[in-house]
């Protein structure tokens, strides 16, 4: 079993303005496609690095078959639908960093859970994967 934690990511949204998530964005935050892109791309990028600080952990890779168990920690509870939807880029950033081979059922079995955490500094996302 590996453990991974992501820590925080930011991006720019204008020029000299940065905005910063511990969690992805639910799948009911509207926003522009443009960045909405910035941060799938931002997630992956911190998977792959988060993975990349942890290689002695995995072993050969990428796994055959994962059961993986995103746990979002955060200071509010989301609707399950919304936590299933807004782990894509993470899920994706797992197969870039070549840990899983795709995220189809024949290869991966995703469970998504919550937990609260005590304050937004508590706030983050742990990979559990066996």
């Amino acid at each position: 079993m590996v453990r991974i934690k992501l820590e925080r990511v930011c991006i720019e949204k204008k020029k000299g303005i940065f905005e910063c998530r511990y969690i992805p964005y639910t799948i009911n935050k509207p926003m522009h496609w443009a960045v909405k892109r910035k941060w799938k791309l931002v997630w992956e990028e911190e998977v792959n690095w988060t993975v990349y600080k942890n290689r002695k952990k995995f072993g050969k890779l990428p796994l055959k078959y994962a059961k993986i168990e995103i746990v979002y920690h955060q200071t509010h509870i989301s609707d399950t639908d919304n936590m299933y939807g807004s782990v894509k880029p993470v899920v994706d950033g797992l197969v870039k960093a070549g840990v899983i081979i795709d995220d189809k059922p024949k290869y991966l079995d995703l469970t998504v859970t919550q937990r609260k955490a005590k304050s937004l500094a508590d706030q983050h996302v742990e990979i559990i994967i066996r």
